[in-house]
């Protein structure tokens, strides 16, 4: 379910197409009683990843429609994951790069227009 095309989709209902690769899956889902579902994933200006999924029992269509309850949960997963960026929370924070001595030294002259060698 969470590939990296999935993450561009945005809005992924659960479905036997959703989880085609892994039916196992979807099937003991519903064998604990889990009839909807959706996950919400979305991609931070910093690449950082994330996703929000709710599910339910009910087959019933719930208070709102597909289309509010995409940009509901799009919302809520946004605040969240730029709650967790504004906290510095490892999960949402880019790794820190070290360089040697040697690369910053290279990467100084390359900004300056000169070249290492």
């Amino acid at each position: 379910m969470l590939r990296k095309e999935n993450f561009l989709r945005g809005h992924l209902p659960w479905n036997d197409k959703l989880f085609h690769d892994t039916p196992e899956l979807w099937d003991g889902a519903r064998d604990h009683g889990l009839r909807k579902g959706v996950t919400q994933c979305l991609t931070l200006p910093n690449h950082a990843q994330g996703f929000l999924s709710v599910s339910g029992t009910s087959h019933s269509q719930g208070p709102f429609a597909e289309d509010e309850l995409e940009m509901r949960l799009r919302t809520l997963t946004e605040l969240s994951l730029l709650t967790l960026l504004r906290l510095e929370d490892e999960m949402v924070m880019p790794p820190e790069m070290k360089f040697s001595r040697r690369e910053l030294e290279i990467l100084k002259w390359t900004a300056e227009g000169k070249t290492s060698g």
